[in-house]
């Protein structure tokens, strides 16, 4: 379903999603007592599609004339804003749509990870009526860069803004699906669930760091110690770190790159000849009306999990940009990085702060900092440890907790080796095997 509203005689308008069954289904009671009366305010034009399925504002952005829109408004979860980034990344011009079209984000669903990170930045409440905070940030808004991160798994190629998780927290996110009606509680239920039916997953972990890195703990099966011969922030690194098994994955899932280029992407997360530039004013350059006129562990297994028979379907978006750090996920990961082997409990790399109004995740990050923040909590976590650890993420401190480990790095890669689990992007459940990822610093752009 679809609709016009024009208030101006403006060309520039703004496209607006709204999904009316995201968390607990008051998004288009939201779209029509909050959101519209705000964009008339701002003397803005604008068009609403109403989402009918899985995929439809994906379908639609892989569509649309970029020049007609100022930006898209989602008025949904984080799943939405997931579906709307690959769609514009899926273009034949996704350089011009992904920095063109920048996204603005109303909370509508029961993960509201990214509202939950603007209104922090700007300082404005995220927990007690978000979306009053959030809709004045949306009117008051500068254009922004924001990081994306390609996500390569069995599937193919995926764009993520928020997460990628592993063990109890994808768990939660996932299982607690049928706790929708409850908004933001369904994740605390499903939490308390999933910590007295604890399971632990047996894994391998590569990463490359931003820093020089040594193994805290001596509970790895194993692990190996990253330090530069040069420069941290360069690819001219020297270990003698053995490097991680191949997998069974399809040929083309990744490109080799020459050192020159490697290393440009470490700094710059962009092709050398071809830097990002901001099309759009950075913060400081105005505001909108400026711009605009189960409970057991799975049983491990001592083969590796490989990728049978992968997609090349809608299911994953084209892999138009170049990731000179990540080999094809069919290869060895380059012997710079460090491999940990050993039994998790949950691995997030985050690149936002929040997860959620109650989940400060990752306090130092920042929208357009290029770092993944990669953490993990081994087995071998009590279960009042871990619920601990839960309770210290509402205000951040976990991360001074011994009982998880936190590492800012450039990519990574995680081999489940333990069946039966699930990895989400974003809060979305994907195919579950090896996956690897890429910060693609200040690819995208949003309101802010």
């Amino acid at each position: 379903m679809s609709m016009d509203v024009d208030i101006t005689p403006r060309a520039r308008k703004v496209l607006v999603f709204v999904n009316p069954f995201s968390g607990p289904g008051k998004a288009l009671d939201i779209y029509q007592k909050r959101v519209v009366p705000t964009l008339a305010e701002l003397d803005l034009n604008f068009h609403l599609i109403i989402t009918e399925r899985a995929g439809h504002a994906k379908d639609v952005v892989k569509t649309i004339d970029i020049s007609e829109w100022y930006g898209v408004i989602i008025v949904s979860g984080d799943g939405l804003i997931f579906e709307v980034i690959n769609g514009l990344m899926s273009r034949p011009d996704w350089e011009h749509a992904i920095h063109h079209l920048p996204l603005g984000v109303v909370p509508g669903g029961s993960g509201n990870a990214l509202c939950c990170a603007i209104n922090s930045h700007n300082g404005e409440p995220y927990k007690d009526n978000i979306l009053t905070h959030s809709l004045f940030v949306l009117a008051k808004h500068k254009i922004k860069a924001l990081d994306l991160v390609a996500v390569d798994t069995c599937e193919g190629r995926h764009y993520s803004f928020l997460s990628i998780t592993w063990g109890i927290i994808s768990d939660v996110d996932i299982e607690s699906e049928k706790y929708r009606s409850l908004g933001n509680a369904r994740f605390t239920v499903g939490a308390l669930v999933r910590i007295v039916g604890l399971r632990t997953y047996h894994g391998r972990l590569s990463f490359l760091p931003c820093e020089p890195y040594r193994c805290h703990t001596s509970r790895s099966t194993s692990c190996s110690t990253w330090e530069p011969s040069v420069n941290a922030n360069t690819a001219d690194v020297v270990t003698s770190q053995p490097k991680s098994r191949s997998l069974s994955c399809p040929d083309g899932l990744g490109d080799s790159a020459t050192e020159e280029v490697l290393r440009s992407r470490l700094q710059h997360g962009g092709p050398a000849d071809e830097p990002l530039t901001p099309v759009f004013p950075e913060e400081g350059g105005g505001d909108l009306e400026t711009v605009i006129a189960n409970s057991s562990t799975p049983a491990a297994d001592s083969t590796q999990l490989t990728c049978d028979s992968p997609s090349r379907g809608d299911a994953a978006t084209p892999r138009p940009v170049e990731t000179a750090l990540l080999p094809p996920l069919s290869d060895p990961v380059p012997a710079s990085w460090v491999t940990i082997e050993d039994n998790f409990v949950t691995v997030v790399a985050a690149y936002e702060s929040h997860l959620g109004p109650d989940i400060i995740i990752a306090p130092e990050a920042t929208f357009n900092d290029g770092i993944i923040h990669l953490m993990f909590a081994k087995a071998g976590i009590s279960r009042s440890s871990l619920l601990k650890l839960f309770l210290s993420m509402e205000n951040g401190s976990h991360v001074n907790s011994p009982d998880i480990e936190i590492i800012k790095v450039k990519a990574f890669r995680l081999e489940p080796i333990t069946p039966g689990g699930v990895i989400a992007i974003d809060g979305e459940k994907v195919k579950y095997g090896p996956i690897q990822a890429q910060v693609l610093p200040g690819l995208a752009r949003f309101m802010a």
